[in-house]
């Protein structure tokens, strides 16, 4: 009967498909005459997976959008809930493939009225009753559009390729081609840069992110995706629209996951924005392990990796500055003349590097300290990668802790690194792992760690760094009690790393990562059950914890979610109840180790 239609129902089985969770959407169209069909009964076999679309429930609504996109008489709805991490992604590109053809989202939340419902639905009806008039009138024959072809990029035997949009293959070592970083912090994108700067390959790190990215960000995407998307995304577009020469040829440094963080959906959301935009020669460079990164060579592989263990360390060293320099901004501003000697000495390859950082770390002797760093209270933050490290992110955490005298240690990226190794030698990631690649796993991670500790032990002789050597083992058996390792992704070493070390190196920790984050809202429900004695003593089982936990029950955490706006005033109060709690437990702290060196004299 072509008179009628039916209504395809996207979402989640266990929020679309019962009554208990989807507020009798089904029924209000049932009761209007028209057939509901749940998107799982299509059959869906000859559609195709959206490429990198790694959650299976996304693959499925995607595919039925295509099969609904095809047939006139059947029209989409897609239940969905507030702040579904998933969703925030999969609802755009659900309407990117229905393009012009009608479709309605239904976003519920414990608040959303019946009323409300019966007239989005109602309206909705109107629509499609619209649509199918104008469908029918429709002129045969239009002219079709122009069609714009994007820039792309591939693997051409371990070496990295672009395809130009007039058809031209160059590589990253074009000098039309610029790499163009994001910046994290005033460390990372820096000292990754110049390491491809080391190889003859022109790079740019965009300025940090403000407020007007924040703005153009949220102007092209719905808001709902990860607070990183939209400040990247901002100084992306604000990049090519007003800084960009016109004969450039863009490849913007962007690394990807297989999930199940939303962090893997960034690249392909931001390929999407450039193509809607029609915005010529830009393409995307993701390297990693499994495609030699990009041909580049073991040597680059090396440098990389001691350019992102030194930013860490430099990080620390500027947070340490802002709490313990008899003159900050002095302090700070010889800081930035030592940063850009690393860098140069980054460009220049790893002799050069070794040499500077030893330099490095005899001038920074000369800064005087108004306390020795090991004194003063410590606080760990950890979370999402981007959000923990980017300053407005953060809402700029650590200057606001050394306003009370705290020093930060911000979780370091090259613990990420780590934890990806041990997920490959451990036989957990998402592709198995053969017997030869785990042996170049273990080469590589051994030369990775002796890298590690040849660094932080020349900068640790400065005075103004202390050497934390990363033991991703004890962080993940830390963590592994309270969530499963087969649980990829930040979770675990979020939860891990507090448990592991508040009352002992550190006075607190801080969990900070994007509004609506699932892995830190797992994180966040978990610590602040288990930040105690009943859970953290037998885990570490010794002396000093025992000490410290008799005199503090409940050790110092706080999580809190980012959007990019300044803190909301309950967050305010919490972070002043956290600085208090801290400060407390670094004297009990010190109160401890004093009484234990007395005794030992």
């Amino acid at each position: 009967d072509p008179s009628r239609i039916g209504i395809v129902l996207f979402g989640r089985p266990y929020n679309a498909f019962v009554p208990e969770a989807n507020k009798g959407i089904p029924h209000k169209f049932a009761s209007r005459g028209i057939s509901i069909i749940p998107v799982d009964f299509l059959d869906l076999g000859q559609y195709r997976v959206r490429d990198h679309m790694y959650w299976s429930m996304g693959q499925i609504n995607l595919k039925g959008a295509s099969a609904v996109r095809e047939h006139p008489q059947l029209f989409g709805t897609y239940i969905t809930n507030f702040s579904c991490g998933p969703d925030s992604f999969i609802v755009g590109y659900f309407r990117d493939i229905m393009g012009s053809k009608p479709s309605l989202t239904l976003e519920l939340d414990n608040h959303t009225a019946d009323a409300g419902l019966e007239t989005r639905i109602e309206a909705f009806l109107d629509i499609v009753a619209r649509y199918r008039k104008l469908q029918s009138l429709k002129k045969e024959n239009k002219k079709p559009l122009p069609s714009f072809i994007p820039t792309r990029s591939q693997l051409e035997q371990s070496r990295y390729r672009i395809i130009t949009s007039e058809g031209e293959t160059v590589t990253l070592f074009d000098p039309r081609v610029r790499l163009v970083f994001a910046s994290i912090n005033p460390f990372t994108s820096q000292a990754i840069a110049a390491t491809y700067r080391s190889k003859g390959i022109r790079s740019l790190v965009l300025p940090p992110a403000n407020e007007e990215h924040l703005k153009i960000g949220r102007g092209n995407t719905s808001c709902k995706e990860c607070l990183p998307l939209q400040l990247t995304s901002g100084a992306m577009l604000k990049y090519l629209r007003e800084e960009r020469p016109a004969d450039e040829i863009t490849v913007f440094f962007y690394p990807t996951a297989e999930g199940p963080c939303r962090f893997g959906q960034y690249r392909d959301f931001m390929q999407d924005l450039v193509i809607k935009q029609q915005i010529e020669n830009v393409t995307f460079f993701s390297p990693s392990s499994k495609d030699g990164y990009g041909g580049l060579g073991r040597e680059f592989i090396l440098l990389n990796w001691n350019a992102i263990v030194i930013a860490d360390i430099f990080e620390d060293i500027h947070n340490a500055m802002l709490v313990i320099a008899a003159h900050p901004e002095k302090a700070l501003a010889k800081l930035g003349d030592i940063w850009s000697d690393i860098i140069r000495s980054l460009e220049k390859g790893q002799d050069v590097f070794r040499e500077a950082i030893k330099q490095a770390s005899e001038t920074l002797k000369e800064i005087p300290q108004k306390t020795p760093l090991a004194e003063v209270p410590q606080v760990l933050i950890v979370g999402e990668i981007y959000v923990r490290k980017e300053g407005i992110s953060r809402r700029w955490l650590p200057e606001r802790l050394a306003a009370h005298g705290i020093v930060s240690h911000v979780a370091p990226i090259h613990e990420w690194v780590y934890y990806v190794d041990w997920l490959l030698e451990n036989d957990l990631g998402l592709f198995r792992a053969d017997l030869k690649s785990r042996i170049k796993t273990k080469i590589k991670h051994n030369i990775m760690v002796k890298a590690e500790k040849e660094i932080k032990g020349v900068m640790a002789e400065s005075g103004w760094y202390l050497p934390r050597l990363i033991d991703i083992d004890h962080i993940v058996n830390a963590g592994k009690r309270f969530i499963s390792p087969r649980l990829l992704g930040e979770a675990i070493l979020t939860i891990g790393g507090p448990l592991a070390e508040v009352g002992d190196e550190f006075c607190g920790a801080i969990a900070i990562g994007p509004f609506g984050c699932m892995p830190n809202r797992l994180s966040e429900s978990i610590l602040n059950l288990k930040m105690d004695r009943e859970h953290v003593l037998p885990f570490r089982n010794d002396m000093l914890t025992d000490l410290v936990t008799r005199r503090i029950n409940n050790l110092p955490f706080l999580a809190i979610e980012s959007d990019g706006n300044p803190f909301p005033q309950v967050i305010e109060a919490r972070l002043e109840t956290f600085i208090i709690q801290a400060l407390r437990l670094h004297s009990v702290l010190k109160d401890i180790r004093t009484t234990a060196i007395k005794g030992t004299a």
